[in-house]
This record gives C-alpha cells, sequence and structure tokens, in this order.
C-alpha cells in the first residue's frame, strides 16, 4: 500500500528545536515499516492546525483527491487539524477516495478529537437530511398547488396511474374498469346491505376479487378503500404526516387538485357509507356495555372457544368462533 506520512508542528521555534517533528516523524515511519507499507510521500513541516487552506496539507488533499494514495498515516489526530469542522472536511475527503487514516500513538476513532468529529459529521449528515426532506416536501406542495398530482397516487386500488407526459399533459387517475367494479359492490355492501367490514373482507376472498398487489385482501385494505374521498372525484395531497406515528392532517392542511380523479361512487353514496361505519362501529361487540356472569367461563363442546354474551330477544351466550351463529346456549 502506498502511503503518505503526514507530520506538523504549529511555530516555528518547535520546528527548529527538531524534537517534536523528529519523534513524530521517527514514529510514523516505523509504524509504516512494521506494517509494510511503502512511504511514497513525507510531509514533514510547520503550520497551523485551525486554518484549512494550508500549503502542505493542500498537497496532501491533492494526492487524496487523485487517489495516488492508499493510507494517511499521523502521529495523531490532532496533527492533521485541531478545528473539528475541518477534520470532518477532511474525512470526508478521506472516506470518499477510498483512502485510510491511521494514526501512531491514538486509535483515531476512539480518540476525544475523532468522536467529537464523528459526532459532527453525523450532526451535519442529519442537518443535509432534514433540508433535503424539507425542500422535497416544498416541491411538492408548490407542485399540488399548480393542480399537478405530486407522486405517490399509483397504487390507488379501482384506478391506473397516468404519468406525466413533459409537454402534452399532467399526471392523473383513470378508472380501471375491473377494480372499479369491486370498488361499487365494496359499497354496495356496506350501504344497502349492513355487511361490516370483516363482511366484506370474507366476501372479497369468497368471489377471488382482484387485488391491486395481487396478495390476499385484508381488513385495513377494505377500511381504506371505504374511507377514501377519491371515489367521489376528489384528490387531496398531504392528507397525513409521519412523526412517532402515522396521522391525519387537519382538513385545513389539506390540499385539493382538481380534475385528475374521474369519480366511481357519488357523494351521496360515500356519505351514506361514513355513517353506516359509524354505526358499525358503536354496535361492535368491542363496545359492549353490559356485564355477563359466565362470560369467559364457559367454553364451546365443538370447538373450545369460551362464550361470550348476548342481548337478543333473551339473554344468551354465544360461542367467540367463527360458527357461533350455529350453538347458543340461552339462560333463564
Amino acid at each position: 500500500m502506498k502511503a503518505a506520512i503526514y507530520c506538523r508542528v504549529s511555530t516555528e521555534n518547535q520546528e527548529r528545536e527538531g524534537t517534536s517533528l523528529q519523534t513524530q516523524f521517527e514514529a510514523c515511519l516505523k509504524y509504516c515499516h512494521d506494517k509494510g507499507y511503502d512511504v511514497s510521500y513525507r510531509f514533514v513541516g510547520s503550520e497551523s492546525g485551525l486554518i484549512l487552506d494550508q500549503p502542505m496539507r493542500n498537497d496532501l488533499r491533492e494526492l487524496v483527491r487523485t487517489e495516488a494514495i492508499d493510507v494517511v498515516v499521523i502521529y495523531c489526530l490532532d496533527r492533521l487539524s485541531r478545528d473539528p469542522t475541518h477534520g470532518s472536511i477532511l474525512f470526508d475527503e478521506l472516506e470518499k477516495h477510498g483512502v485510510k487514516l491511521e494514526g501512531v500513538a491514538e486509535d483515531i476513532e476512539n480518540s476525544d478529537l475523532g468522536r467529537l468529529v464523528s459526532y459532527i459529521r453525523g450532526y451535519a449528515s442529519k442537518l443535509e437530511a432534514e433540508k433535503i426532506k424539507e425542500r422535497s416536501v416544498r416541491g411538492r406542495k408548490a407542485c399540488a398547488r399548480e393542480g399537478r398530482m405530486p407522486g405517490g397516487f399509483h397504487i390507488t386500488y379501482g384506478y391506473d396511474y397516468v404519468r406525466v407526459i413533459k409537454g402534452e399533459r399532467p399526471a392523473r387517475r383513470v378508472i380501471n374498469e375491473t377494480e372499479a367494479f369491486w370498488v361499487r359492490q365494496m359499497y354496495d355492501w356496506l350501504v344497502n346491505q349492513g355487511l361490516s367490514t370483516n363482511q366484506i373482507l370474507f366476501r372479497l376472498r369468497a368471489n377471488n376479487a382482484p387485488t391491486k398487489s395481487g396478495k390476499i385482501w385484508n381488513r385495513r385494505t377494505v377500511q381504506a378503500i371505504l374511507t377514501n374521498p377519491c371515489y367521489t372525484g376528489k384528490t387531496y395531497a398531504f392528507t397525513t404526516a409521519t412523526g412517532k406515528k402515522r396521522f391525519t392532517r387537519p382538513k385545513a392542511d389539506w390540499i385539493e387538485i382538481p380534475g385528475v380523479t374521474p369519480a366511481i361512487i357519488s357523494q351521496e353514496l360515500f356519505d351514506a357509507a361514513q355513517c353506516q361505519l359509524r354505526t358499525n362501529r358503536e354496535n361492535s361487540q368491542r363496545n359492549c356495555k353490559h356485564e355477563y356472569l359466565l362470560r369467559g367461563h364457559i367454553r364451546c363442546r365443538r370447538c373450545g372457544r369460551v362464550y361470550v354474551g348476548e342481548i337478543a330477544n333473551s339473554c344468551c351466550y354465544k360461542c367467540a368462533g367463527r360458527k357461533k351463529y350455529m350453538h347458543r346456549l340461552n339462560v333463564a
């Protein structure tokens, strides 16, 4: 491996005395010899450790940029630079060009200055990532306000996504008739037949309704379809945000993009569906407000599941299994 030795002192007095530079260089030379490195370049002299633009350091950086060397050997990290910000810049250059940095007297990464430089590099990377994210969001919002779909709309069930063609047309959704048929069926089952989300899910599976991904239907997908206003022809961007958890933004923050989504159902049917979903939630067994003395204490002889309480024409207990309608236990 081709190595460059870099030895530095801050003052000319130290250089004239020779002790610091001499001991640094001898230690670095011995280190290279022990490692089997070919010392191709030697930088020994006095220059400030607090100023990045220095002749000897610039010559070393040029060797790094041209990848003329494989490793830079220094006595300790503060000989390369005393400024942690400058150290971060030099570390980035070395890493970019695949040049290793090794110290004789200390492990570079575990030294106090090395840890500080690593922290600054991590903080700078995080800051740059936040800036990129902010610029990206700002650009997508500007795109939405101009009436163009900013992306992320290409996997909506019931539609195919037509990408933007420069100079001809903006990105938009077009109806996928096969999927749109099942969207209408879901809303019909919910509003006109009063089916629950789970019952709709099982019907879709039983009828082998196609999914967008080709995978099996799940409850979350059904719920998302039954609550998405895009099926009425409305398109909104920036409806959700992500913090520790994904959450819905206030409606005032939504940006509507007109004319890019054709309607599959009417607004009246969508509103009726939201009312029915609220009714289903209120009538859900999870919201049971009655106490049943035997709930959880008796089990079904057929499947072993526990019985749950139910108030119908009379108080009774029923199996919590999928075939619960087949066997009930009436209590006088």
